[in-house]
């Protein structure tokens, strides 16, 4: 799964028990409890963090205009 994360090394994948705290070091917040499903979090609120802390990639350009 790509999301635009910026990241910095090999990128870990797969089942882990991390704790929320480890959650809250790594990116700095921990999801709220209505996102959280377990030791799973909503996409939606990874996503909506991930947008508001800038580490998302940039939108693409538009494209170029095709009128002549």
């Amino acid at each position: 799964m790509l999301l635009g994360l910026k990241i910095n090394g090999e990128p870990v994948t797969g089942r882990t028990k991390v704790l929320w705290e480890t959650t809250e070091s790594v990116l700095g917040s921990a999801p709220p409890k209505p996102s959280q499903d377990g030791l799973s979090v909503k996409l939606s609120w990874l996503q909506n963090y991930i947008k508001g802390t800038g580490m998302a990639a940039p939108p693409p350009p538009p494209p170029p205009s095709t009128f002549v």
